[in-house]
């Protein structure tokens, strides 16, 4: 059976200013879930049968509330997953994951720890995240978690500063670093993205070659490809978003995953009054997602049934929609009308 996952957004604040940030994340944001509401969020989780609880942000390790809610949600019998860039802003000084707390979490078996880690290439590393010093605190704070046992993973937006370097980068993630698992996800363009477009749009046939020479050498299980890939994916092949995936913001929004986070109109506001295990009880949130599903406009392109994109938000954002000229058709009602009436 499927896992549930519920991914939180706990902060906004990262030492990160990535150029593809979908929360538009950077080290001015100040934006912390409360304590009381993370709690309260984990609580219900465990009612409705959430499997892997997955931290995000912004970066995770800046939460002043870290190390409870790493705590609870593992005290709880979850799965957790952590997204993080590996870098912290202390003191004025950007410095790896401390050893200390990570040190606190050694070979724990229900937790990994997934990095952001664009690129092999240190300049282009510097041009996606906007940093200078990321690049040298991710591979340490990496090394750390694996000296100490930890599941350790790593997640790579393909776009056009990174294809090149695609193979390599994930050759030295594997055969210098150690790392067994490494996902490949698929750019959305939403939040800095979509800002950032023309920075980072590439071949989508380029990618698919290098995706496929992953595939040939890699099993799913080191080198997964998402879903969001569709037919190029070699994991699940159907959405999951609000069955077996949700995500909550640091603004307490609930989406029916991370894709759907810029999407205004298919989110519930979480509250004393719609608490995570009533929305997701009553199947309010579906509702919406049906809603959004139903308006696309791609529900009257002419190529629908040969479509094979998966994921809802690629379907909103396709560029290659056809769709019937209704004005001419009308003409040709219009016309046969006339000729019957003749």
């Amino acid at each position: 059976m499927k896992k549930k996952e519920l991914l939180i957004e706990i902060t906004n604040k990262c030492p990160f200013n990535c150029i593809f940030c979908s929360s538009e994340s950077n080290i001015h944001k100040n934006k912390f879930i409360e304590k009381k509401d993370f709690l309260k969020i984990i609580n219900d989780a465990k009612k409705i049968g959430i499997d892997i609880i997955q931290l995000s942000g912004g970066e995770p390790f800046v939460h002043p509330n870290i190390i409870d809610f790493i705590d609870y949600v593992l005290d709880h019998e979850f799965l957790l997953e952590i997204y993080t860039c590996g870098c912290l802003y202390k003191n004025r000084q950007y410095l790896p994951i401390p050893e200390k707390i990570l040190t606190r979490y050694r070979n724990h078996p229900n937790l990994t720890i997934r990095f952001n880690f664009q690129t092999i290439n240190r300049e282009n590393f510097a041009k996606l995240t906007r940093t200078t010093y990321g690049f040298k605190n991710s591979i340490s704070s990496i090394k750390t978690c694996i000296d100490l046992d930890i599941n350790t993973e790593v997640h790579i937006v393909p776009n056009c500063l990174n294809i090149r370097y695609l193979e390599e980068t994930v050759e030295y993630l594997i055969d210098k670093l150690k790392i067994k698992h490494i996902k490949i996800l698929r750019l959305i363009l939403h939040g800095r993205a979509l800002k950032n477009y023309q920075k980072l749009v590439f071949s989508i046939r380029d990618l698919a070659i290098i995706l496929n020479s992953l595939k040939d050498r890699h099993p799913s299980s080191r080198v997964e490809i998402g879903s969001a890939f569709s037919t190029l994916s070699n994991s699940c092949f159907r959405c999951e978003a609000g069955i077996n995936k949700f995500m909550i913001t640091s603004k307490l929004r609930l989406f029916p995953c991370t894709a759907f986070k810029n999407i205004s109109y298919c989110f519930i506001k979480l509250s004393e009054i719609n608490s995570l295990r009533k929305v997701i009880s009553n199947k309010t949130l579906n509702i919406k997602l049906q809603n959004f599903k139903e308006n696309l406009k791609c529900a009257y392109c002419l190529e629908r049934k040969f479509c094979s994109e998966i994921c809802p938000i690629q379907k909103l954002v396709c560029t290659n929609i056809k769709q019937i000229d209704l004005t001419e058709e009308f003409k040709k009602v219009k016309v046969s009308l006339e000729n019957i009436i003749m």
